[in-house]
C-alpha cells in the first residue's frame, strides 16, 4: 500500500490544491466543433477552478463522431488542458448508454442486444408461430381463473401451473393455454443512429466496442493516452429492463447451475403456483450478472489497465437493489473491475445513500482510492451554489470523493439548450465565482485522502436475494426489500457507525477470515498485504505484481459459486485462491496468472524449501537436535501417530 503523506506534507498543498479532487464536468459537445473555441472554453474551465473535463458527445453534435475533425478538436483540447494544468478525459459513446459506439458496433446484427419474450398462441395461428425463428420452448400454462386475460410480456400475471411441451403441436389439457417463448433482437432506434443497443453479455460484441470506440484514441493520441488523457468514462452500460439473452446463455446457465433454464422460462415473468421467490429466477439473474460483468466490465477494465488508463463511470439503475437486479444484477461486482468506480446522483432530492456506500465499499475492498459521482443533473437553473456544496458534502462523507458535474454546454443552439440544464459553464452568471466551490472540495479531498478508512462493520448486500423475486422495481416483494435496505442504512448512519457493504459473490471469491484475532486498520506506512512474496498476478498496467499473496481459506460450500448445483470445476477452484491483484489495487488477474499464483505453485515452493532444510540438517535430525520449524512440525505430527518408544526419523522429503 502506498504510504500516506503526513500532515506536515499536506498543509502546504492546501493553499493551492492540485486537480486531483477538483470537479471534472461532462463537457457537452453539442454543435459544430472548432479547435479555437474549444481552447477558449478550456480557459474558462481553468478560471472556474475545475480539474478537467470529459469530452462528451451530446444531442446537437454536428461534427462526425470519431471522425477526422473530432480528433483535431481532441488533440487541441489535450494540448490546452496540459498548458492550464487540467486533465482531458475520454468519454466512450455518442450520447449514452455506452456500448454501441454511436451504432458502429451494432451495424452487424450478431452484436445487437437480445432479450426474451413470449406470446400466447391460438390454434388458428399455430402454423405461423411454429415457423418463426428464435423459439426456445413451448409451454402449457394454467391460469388462476378461466376468465383471466391473456398475459403480455409487460405484465407479470400469476398463473396456477406451467409445464414444458415437447413441441408446438403437443396436446393441451383442459383449461391450459399454449405459450411460445422466444428470443427477440432489439429494434433499430433513432437514439442509436438508426441501429440498436449492443449485446453486453457477449465478449465478442464488447471487444468490437473497444475496437470501435477506444482504440481510435490510442492510434490518434499515441503516448498521450494514459498520461495526458488519464482515463475513459463509460455511461450506464446494462443488460436491459427486459430479460436479457445471448448465444451462450443456456450453455453457461447449465454449466453453473446444473439444469436447463429453458425448462423454467415462465418463472422469469410470472408467479407460478403462488410462489413469491423462485430459484430459477435467482439463478437466471446470477448468470446474467456474471456474463455482463465478465464481458463488459472485465474486458474494458483489463484493456484500460494494459494501456495505463483509468476505467471509470457508472452503470444503469444502481439506485436500489431491485433496479440493479433488473438491469445490471450487482453494481458492486461491476465496480470490482473499474480502476475508478462511480455512481449517478440525479437531481437534488434523490439521495441514493445505498449506492454511494456500495461504490465506496467496493472501492475500499479492491484498493481503489478514486471514486466518482455524476452529479447536479436535472437540477435546473435555480439550483444555487449552496446546493452544489450540500450534495458534494454528503457524497464525500460516504466515501465518494470526485465530482463529475452534469453538464457544461459547448453551445446553446437549437435543442441543446434543453439538454438537462443548468449548464455549469459560461452560460451561468455565477461561473466566475465557482472557484470557491472547487477550492473547498479540493482541500477537503487532499486532507481526507491522507487518512485511512476505518470500517469495522460489514453489512451483507441483498442484491443476490433480490434476483429471486419477480423482476421489476415496483413489485411488492422488491419494494419491501428496498425499504428494508434503506431502513438499516439509516439506522447505522444516524448512529455514526460507518460500514462496508459486502457482495456475497465477491466475498466468496476474494474474502478471507482472520482467525483468532480482530481485524484492524493497517498502521500508517505499514504493509497491507501478507509478507510472503507473490508468485503470480498482474498489476493494472500489466506489469507483474510484487505484492504479497497467500492461499485464502476456501469459503463454505453454500457460498461457493456453483456449489450444490453442479457448478463447474473451474468456478469452484477459482474460489480457493486469492488474487494478489486485489491488494495491488488492480483488476483481477487472468485465469492463467491466477493458476500460477494459486495454491499449487506456492505449495510446490514450500515443499522444495522444506526438503532443502531436511537435507541440510540430516545429522542434527538423527541426533534429535534439529530446531528447524519444518522438522519440529513433522516430528511432532509423527510423535502423535506413534508411541514414544517407537519414534523414528521420518524419511527425507521429496521435492516435486
Amino acid at each position: 500500500m502506498k504510504e500516506k503523506p503526513s500532515i506536515a506534507a499536506i498543509l502546504p498543498r492546501l493553499a493551492n490544491p492540485g486537480p486531483d479532487f477538483r470537479g471534472t464536468p461532462f463537457w457537452a459537445w453539442n454543435a459544430r466543433l472548432d479547435p479555437d473555441e474549444c481552447r477558449e472554453q478550456i480557459r474558462a474551465f481553468a478560471e472556474m477552478g475545475l480539474g478537467g473535463f470529459f469530452m462528451h458527445s451530446r444531442t446537437g453534435l454536428a461534427t462526425p463522431f470519431l471522425g477526422r475533425e473530432w480528433f483535431d478538436c481532441v488533440r487541441a483540447c489535450v494540448d490546452e488542458a496540459q498548458k492550464r494544468g487540467l486533465r482531458a478525459w475520454m468519454y466512450d459513446e455518442d450520447r449514452w448508454p455506452s456500448g454501441s459506439a454511436g451504432g458502429i458496433v451494432t451495424a452487424k446484427r450478431r452484436f445487437r442486444s437480445r432479450h426474451l419474450s413470449f406470446e400466447c398462441v391460438a390454434d388458428a395461428d399455430l402454423d405461423r408461430a411454429a415457423r418463426r425463428r428464435g423459439t426456445l420452448a413451448w409451454f402449457a400454462e394454467t391460469p388462476l381463473s378461466p376468465d383471466d386475460p391473456i398475459p403480455i410480456p409487460t405484465t407479470e400475471k400469476p398463473i396456477a401451473a406451467a409445464r414444458r411441451l415437447a413441441g408446438p403441436r403437443a396436446a393441451l389439457r383442459p383449461g391450459e393455454r399454449r405459450v411460445r417463448y422466444f428470443v427477440e433482437v432489439a429494434e433499430p432506434s433513432s437514439w442509436y443512429n438508426g441501429r440498436t443497443y449492443v449485446d453486453t453479455l457477449s465478449p465478442a460484441a464488447v471487444r468490437e466496442f473497444v475496437r470501435a470506440a477506444y482504440e481510435p484514441y490510442v492510434r490518434e493520441l499515441g503516448a498521450d493516452f494514459g498520461t495526458k488523457v488519464p482515463g475513459c468514462f463509460t455511461d450506464e452500460p446494462n443488460f436491459g429492463h427486459w430479460r436479457p439473452w445471448t448465444g451462450a446463455f443456456a450453455r453457461t446457465f447449465r454449466r453453473e447451475h446444473g439444469y436447463d433454464v429453458r425448462d423454467h422460462l415462465p418463472e422469469l415473468w410470472k408467479s407460478v403456483g403462488g410462489e413469491a421467490w423462485s430459484r430459477a429466477r435467482f439463478d437466471y439473474v446470477a448468470t446474467a450478472t456474471g456474463l455482463f460483468v465478465r464481458a463488459f466490465a472485465r474486458t474494458i477494465g483489463r484493456w484500460c489497465g494494459a494501456h495505463g488508463a483509468l476505467f471509470t463511470g457508472h452503470v444503469l439503475e444502481e439506485d436500489t437493489v431491485s433496479r440493479q437486479a433488473a438491469c445490471v444484477g450487482s453494481a458492486m461486482r461491476f465496480y470490482e473491475h473499474m480502476q475508478a468506480p462511480g455512481i449517478d446522483q440525479l437531481a437534488e432530492v434523490w439521495n441514493i445513500y445505498a449506492s454511494a456506500k456500495q461504490c465506496a465499499s467496493a472501492a475500499h475492498q479492491c484498493g481503489r482510492t478514486f471514486r466518482i459521482v455524476e452529479c447536479y443533473g436535472v437540477t435546473g437553473w435555480d439550483f444555487a451554489l449552496e446546493g452544489h456544496k450540500a450534495l458534494g458534502d454528503w457524497l464525500l462523507a460516504l466515501g465518494v470523493n470526485h465530482r463529475c458535474q452534469h453538464l457544461a454546454w459547448y453551445s446553446m443552439e437549437g435543442e441543446a439548450k434543453r439538454d438537462y440544464p443548468a449548464s455549469i459553464s459560461r452560460q451561468s452568471p455565477w461561473f466566475r465565482r465557482y472557484k470557491a466551490v472547487e477550492d473547498r472540495f479540493a482541500r477537503l479531498g487532499e486532507a481526507l485522502g491522507a487518512g485511512d478508512e476505518v470500517r469495522p462493520l460489514l453489512v451483507l448486500s441483498s442484491n443476490e436475494s433480490a434476483g429471486g423475486f419477480r423482476l421489476g422495481p415496483w413489485t411488492p416483494e422488491t419494494t419491501a426489500l428496498d425499504r428494508e435496505q434503506y431502513s438499516d442504512l439509516g439506522e447505522l448512519l444516524s448512529a455514526h457507525v460507518d460500514f462496508d457493504y459486502g457482495d456475497e459473490d465477491m466475498l466468496a471469491r476474494l474474502g478471507r477470515v482472520l482467525r483468532g484475532r480482530r481485524p484492524r486498520a493497517p498502521r500508517r506506512g505499514a504493509r497491507s498485504g501478507p509478507r510472503r512474496p507473490c508468485t503470480g498476478g498482474t498489476t493494472a498496467t500489466g506489469a507483474r505484481c510484487s505484492r504479497g499473496s497467500r492461499a485464502w481459506p476456501r469459503p463454505p460450500s453454500s457460498t461457493t459459486p456453483g456449489a450444490g448445483s453442479g457448478g463447474s470445476r473451474r468456478a469452484r477452484g477459482a474460489s480457493r485462491r486469492a488474487p494478489c491483484a486485489l491488494r495491488a489495487g488492480s483488476p483481477s488477474p487472468s485465469r492463467r496468472s491466477t493458476r500460477r499464483g494459486g495454491r499449487r505453485g506456492r505449495t510446490g515452493a514450500r515443499r522444495r524449501r522444506t526438503a532443502s532444510r531436511w537435507r541440510r540438517c540430516s545429522r542434527s535430525r538423527r541426533a534429535g537436535r534439529c530446531r528447524a520449524p519444518a522438522c519440529a512440525r513433522r516430528s511432532a505430527s509423527r510423535s502423535r501417530r506413534r508411541p514414544p518408544g517407537a519414534r523414528r526419523c521420518p524419511p527425507r522429503a521429496r521435492a516435486r
